[in-house]
């Protein structure tokens, strides 16, 4: 009789044991996530999705939190490759939730990266809710700061500001991204730090930072052309709007960063066009109302041959 349960349970062991397989692929996955990838990391990663779906849907699996992680993988990678779908995110909170050990940061990383796929996908109503929900996540179990939340609480800010014209939550998710921030901005060129001071409508100190940048670029000798423009270009612009809504004199300022901005371009000999004739069409108002007729003539001759390819 024993003998005969032992060959049972030996015959019978394969149908109780689900394919290790899956996971396997899952964790080449999140080797491709946790570093630095390119688009055919992306795509290399999208391919080891389609196999272990395969030898999950052939021989199963357990839905544990390891299941929960992978939807999470395969949702990410979705997303990243511009397939959003928000059924594997979902699958993987409703693990998460029934779950008596939970990781709370990684259920509010899941959170976050749905928000961002609703947010890419225009979807702000449940962008919102699932950025809500990760930074609630993060301030209920008292998280160390991470970038999904400190992210969280500025797209907060831009979506009450932008969408539900919720001016007085915007400015406080604004300040909250200030406050978390404030200590590293300058360091690594935040440009949303920047931006949240236009959320709480302190339009003095969107211009102070981006100032600041500028200052702690050229004083450390950085190179970075890329943000260099990045810099430059939004200095143009915030003196642009402040000429033409608050008819503020501004023209000086908007020479000196515009031309800087159209010497960076040169130099990095890229053709954008419809920002370079949006430069140079703001240079010669600014010029014309100097009453400068040779740098007026000069923008608009440049202009022209943009426009007409002369």
């Amino acid at each position: 009789m024993k003998k005969f349960k032992l060959l049972f349970f030996i015959v019978c062991l394969p149908c109780f044991v689900y394919s290790q397989e899956w996971k396997q692929y899952s964790d080449s996955i999140s080797k491709i996530t946790s570093v630095k990838h390119d688009k055919k990391d992306l795509e290399k990663a999208n391919t080891f999705i389609e196999l272990a779906d395969k030898d999950i849907e052939k021989n199963g699996c357990n839905k544990d939190t390891i299941f929960a992680h992978y939807l999470y993988l395969k949702g990410f990678i979705k997303y990243k490759i511009g397939q959003f779908t928000s059924q594997p995110f979902e699958e993987s909170i409703s693990i998460w939730d029934k779950s008596p050990k939970k990781n709370y940061l990684k259920l509010s990383k899941v959170h976050y990266f749905l928000a961002d796929g609703y947010n890419v996908s225009k979807d702000y109503s449940n962008a919102y809710l699932n950025y809500e929900k990760c930074y609630l996540i993060n301030k209920q179990f008292k998280l160390k700061n991470n970038i999904y939340f400190s992210n969280s609480v500025y797209c907060l800010s831009v979506i009450d500001y932008r969408e539900n014209f919720n001016f007085k939550k915007a400015e406080q998710y604004a300040i909250e991204y200030i406050e978390l921030n404030k200590e590293t901005a300058y360091l690594n060129f935040d440009f949303n730090y920047a931006y949240a001071f236009r959320w709480k409508e302190d339009s003095k100190g969107y211009e102070n930072v981006l100032l600041d940048f500028n200052s702690n670029y050229e004083n450390k000798n950085i190179n970075n052309p890329d943000l260099y423009f990045q810099i430059n270009y939004l200095l143009f612009d915030y003196y642009r709007k402040q000429i033409f809504y608050y008819k503020q004199n501004k023209n000086d300022e908007l020479i000196k960063y515009g031309e800087k901005a159209i010497e960076i371009q040169n130099k990095l000999n890229k053709k954008n066009d419809d920002i370079l004739q949006e430069i140079y069409l703001e240079l010669a108002l600014s010029y014309n109302e100097k009453k400068d007729e040779v740098n007026k003539k000069k923008y608009n001759d440049f202009l022209k041959k943009r426009i007409f390819n002369e």
